[in-house]
């Protein structure tokens, strides 16, 4: 039996009735894994509570963890805040599932918009993972692991830091056994403030590449990904081959970022060789593709996994600029413990101030080079001083003495902040 519990928020005086049907997911009343509900529940004046008993059927086939869903409607007396219920029908069943599972799963209550993003996430990573692996049983919750669990939660793991901070983190926490031992359990954490981000979906499928292993080592890691890092690059046969086929040359390894700090550098390809690529440290600006290149396939496959090359997106090499190797237009991401920081870029917060007319200057900002960043700044910091009474304000200050710096870390967090709430 799968119930649902259906609350209003505090007890009416006048009676309240809403309707409620189950609607298919992965399991499917076609499929006999469940029967199919409908009716209509009343609360009387005072109740707050009622429960939605509808019916499991069990097997003995091995199958996937599978989901449908409670939804309702037609509320009278009352205004629906949540419509939706999803149940989980866990694969107690031992045996094997052909190709690669990710099921995922949610911690506490999960808006719809994130676990849009998340099912859609796992499901892209199962087209580029094609290959079974083994079953794993875990004992804790009492059925069998088949291939990668991700347990996502509203918030991220470690706490939550409000509006324009980190929007995601995760990674793996339990490992099948040797020392290339691939993940069957991770955990992500998806921050609420920032749920409404235009490249959530993104944001999750990259989270969800560290899940499965990318950019992830350290102490109690097998060494999966942390063996083909050798210096500031990636030295897997698969990945390598790819990135010489795409890139030319003869290099001996694949860039990885060395900026960002922990959980930045060493984690994801080089941003300033790489751009719009999923895996780099840097998320992109609205309606900018992050594809999953053949390079992060092959990069996969010498982790250990099986995979398949045409499932890679359309990728070509980008066009490099000196202005462009020197500094990202795009947001900050990270593994677990650097999280998915949407930290601006210095040009692209001044590009927005460019023109605000602050202490009675009016902002000529030369957005185009580093160079032409810090000239502007500082040609404005006296005005900047006198004026600041609002965060935007005071937070440019602090971006002027960041641009005049050469570091790139301080100089996209101090831009980010600059276009922080006023």
């Amino acid at each position: 039996i799968a119930s649902f519990v259906i609350t209003l928020n505090r007890p009416w005086t006048t009676p309240v009735d809403v309707t409620y049907a189950t609607s298919d997911g992965s399991a499917t009343t076609a499929d006999s894994d469940y029967v199919a509900a409908r009716g209509t529940v009343t609360f009387a004046p005072g109740e707050f509570e009622k429960i939605v008993d509808v019916s499991v059927i069990g097997d003995l086939r091995a199958e996937i963890d599978e989901r449908f869903s409670l939804n309702l409607s037609s509320a009278n007396n009352a205004t629906i805040a949540e419509g939706t219920g999803t149940v989980v029908v866990r694969n107690d069943d031992s045996g094997e599932v052909p190709g690669f599972q990710i099921t995922v799963d949610y911690s506490g209550t999960v808006r719809q918009s994130i676990k849009n993003a998340c099912d859609w996430a796992a499901e892209r990573w199962s087209q580029v993972i094609t290959g079974d692996l083994p079953t794993v049983w875990d004992s804790e919750q009492g059925v069998f692991v088949d291939d990668l669990r991700i347990t996502v939660q509203e918030g991220l793991l470690g706490g939550g830091d409000g509006a324009g901070g980190a929007l995601a983190n995760a990674g793996p926490v339990e490992f099948r056994s040797g020392t290339a031992g691939l993940p069957w359990s991770a955990v992500a954490g998806i921050d609420p403030f920032d749920a409404s981000d235009s490249q959530l979906r993104n944001i999750v499928l990259h989270e969800f590449g560290h899940a499965l292993g990318f950019g992830i080592s350290g102490s109690g890691v097998p060494t999966f990904y942390s063996r083909f890092v050798v210096g500031d690059g990636f030295t897997g046969t698969n990945a390598l081959r790819e990135y010489r086929s795409l890139f030319g040359g003869s290099s001996t390894s694949v860039p990885l970022e060395t900026g960002g700090g922990a959980g930045t550098a060493g984690a994801h390809w080089r941003e300033s060789v790489f751009k719009t690529e999923l895996m780099t440290g840097y998320s992109e600006a609205p309606g900018v593709a992050m594809p999953i290149s053949a390079i992060t396939v092959g990069a996969m496959q010498d982790m250990g996994y099986t995979v398949d090359y045409t499932a890679a997106d359309p990728y070509t090499r980008p066009v490099q600029s000196s202005a462009a190797a020197q500094q990202s237009s795009a947001q900050h991401v990270g593994a677990l413990g650097g999280a998915v920081l949407p930290n601006q870029s210095a040009r692209k917060a001044v590009s927005q101030l460019n023109g605000s007319t602050i202490s009675g200057r009016t902002l000529a900002l030369d957005t185009a080079t580093p160079a032409g960043l810090a000239t502007s700044a500082r040609s404005v910091e006296s005005a900047q001083r006198a004026a600041a009474k609002t965060p935007r304000e005071r937070m440019f200050v602090a971006l002027a003495a960041g641009v005049a710096s050469t570091s790139e870390r301080p100089l996209s967090t101090l831009a980010w902040r600059a276009l922080g709430p006023a």
